[in-house]
C-alpha cells in the first residue's frame, strides 16, 4: 500500500488543534493509504527523515498559524532540508496543506506553503487545502452558509489527494455557495444604517 507522510509543523503537534484536524483527515484514508505521522516538534535532526520521506507517495503538510507564519518546527525543517529541492523526495509527489488559526492569516499561509512545496518539486492537487479557524467554527454554530470553511471539506481534500497519488485525476469539487448578490452589504452596522436611510 502506498504511504502518506504527514509533516506536522505546529507547536503542539499531534495533540493540538492542527493534529486534531489531520487526524480527522487521516480517517478518510483508512484502508487506502498507510500513514507516517511525523511530529516535527519532536524531531532533533530533520535530515534524519530522508528515508521516511523518500518512501512516501504523497504528503500532508500541517501547521498552526503563529504571527502570520507557520510553526518554528516546520521552518527548521525547511531550512535544514533545503538541498532536497528537486530531489526524488519531493519531485512529482502530491501535497496538501492543513492550516489552523484562531481568526486570520491562514489563507496567506496556505499560499506561501503551496508555493514552497511547488518549488521543492511537489504537485498541488485542486482544492487540496484547508484553513480551519476557531472563528469559523463559532460562526458555523449560527449559520448554514456554505461560504464558511470548515471540516466538511475534508472528504473533497482526501479524495483529490488520493486521486493525485494514484494518478487517476478524477477530481471533485467542494460545494461553492451560490450567493445571489455578492455586492450585498453584510456588515451589520452598515446594513442597518443603509436600511434606515431608505
Amino acid at each position: 500500500m502506498k504511504k502518506l507522510a504527514i509533516l506536522d509543523g505546529s507547536l503542539n503537534g499531534k495533540s493540538g488543534n492542527t493534529g486534531t484536524v489531520v487526524t480527522e483527515l487521516l480517517k478518510l484514508f483508512e484502508g487506502k493509504l498507510d500513514s507516517d505521522y511525523i511530529d516535527l516538534k519532536d524531531v532533533d535532526a530533520p535530515r534524519g527523515l530522508e528515508k521516511r520521506l523518500r518512501a512516501a507517495s504523497g504528503f500532508i503538510v500541517a501547521t498552526g498559524t503563529y504571527w502570520q507564519s507557520w510553526g518554528s518546527p516546520l521552518q527548521r525543517f525547511f531550512e535544514e532540508t533545503t538541498d532536497w529541492e528537486g530531489s526524488d523526495i519531493w519531485l512529482g509527489k502530491p501535497a496538501c496543506v492543513v492550516v489552523t488559526m484562531h481568526s486570520i492569516g491562514g489563507m496567506g499561509l496556505i499560499a506561501r506553503l503551496q508555493s514552497n512545496l511547488s518549488l521543492l518539486g511537489a504537485i498541488i492537487p485542486p482544492q487540496c487545502c484547508i484553513a480551519h479557524s476557531y472563528i469559523n467554527q463559532e460562526a458555523r454554530k449560527s449559520s448554514d452558509s456554505e461560504d464558511i470553511w470548515d471540516l466538511k471539506y475534508l472528504p473533497t481534500i482526501s479524495h483529490n489527494l488520493l486521486e493525485a497519488i494514484e494518478g487517476t485525476h478524477r477530481y471533485t469539487s467542494w460545494t461553492v455557495d451560490k450567493v445571489g448578490n455578492r455586492s450585498e452589504i453584510w456588515i451589520n452596522e452598515a446594513k442597518e444604517s443603509t436600511d434606515k436611510s431608505r
